[in-house]
């Protein structure tokens, strides 16, 4: 497992994606994917192509996590970075963002006990949780932007149990990132704030390197053919 900073170079990041696992990758090798089957992973890496093709709900999505993070850094009362979108740190400014101006966040307003959106009660539990966690360290974020029909759909609404494909994929950065907690965090139709701790599962570590592994040696194997 390495970490890549893909904004250093664009396109050798977009090269060696395609030679280790990624956070998107661990659901499908874990079966834990509804979108795509380990076969279909599997020819994606053999010719290192994807057919995924962004749209417009990608591109809005992007646009979105920064604001996002910022927002949820003021329901907690901490400052969230608009250097690295997954990170918070507790009680300090980080500075500017692209275009000079300062993040909301950085403008610490009072924290919100309850978040005027979501699930009251399960908001309190993560509210409560990831401030404990930022006495102590800081606490990296998953950032997601997802349609009002996930509301229903995916388990955001019941603490500890968010889809099953994004808790891989936290997984994934726990590992990479040595920490034994993060948070996933949604805006569901654009209104809705729902958040989960996501706590290190070793068990589930050991057993995605060893897919991990072999998956990776089929690939090698595929591609001398």
């Amino acid at each position: 497992m390495n970490k890549i900073d893909a904004g250093e170079d664009e396109a050798a990041w977009l090269a060696q994606r395609w030679e280790l696992v990624g956070g998107s990758s661990a659901a499908v090798l874990t079966g834990m994917s509804p979108f795509k089957t380990r076969d279909e992973l599997l020819l994606e890496y053999v010719n290192r192509k994807s057919d995924f093709t962004p749209g417009h709900k990608t591109w809005c999505g992007l646009q979105f996590e920064s604001a996002i993070g910022r927002a949820l850094g003021v329901s907690l009362g901490c400052s969230f970075s608009p250097k690295n979108e997954l990170r918070w740190e507790d009680g300090s400014c980080i500075g500017a963002t692209t275009d000079g101006h300062l993040s909301v966040s950085d403008m610490l307003m009072l924290p919100d006990p309850v978040c005027p959106s979501g699930h009251k009660r399960n908001w309190v539990k993560f509210a409560e949780e990831a401030s404990d966690y930022l006495e102590q360290r800081n606490l990296w974020v998953e950032i997601k932007n997802v349609g009002q029909d996930k509301l229903s759909r995916a388990p955001w609404n019941r603490p500890g149990s968010p889809p099953k494909y994004y808790w891989a994929q936290c997984q994934t950065q726990l590992l990479v990132l040595d920490e034994p907690k993060m948070a996933l965090v949604a805006l569901v139709g654009g209104q809705d704030l729902r958040g989960h701790i996501i706590e290190r599962d070793e068990i589930f570590l050991d057993e995605l390197q060893d897919a991990a592994k072999e998956f990776m040696e089929e690939v090698r194997e595929g591609r001398e053919l």
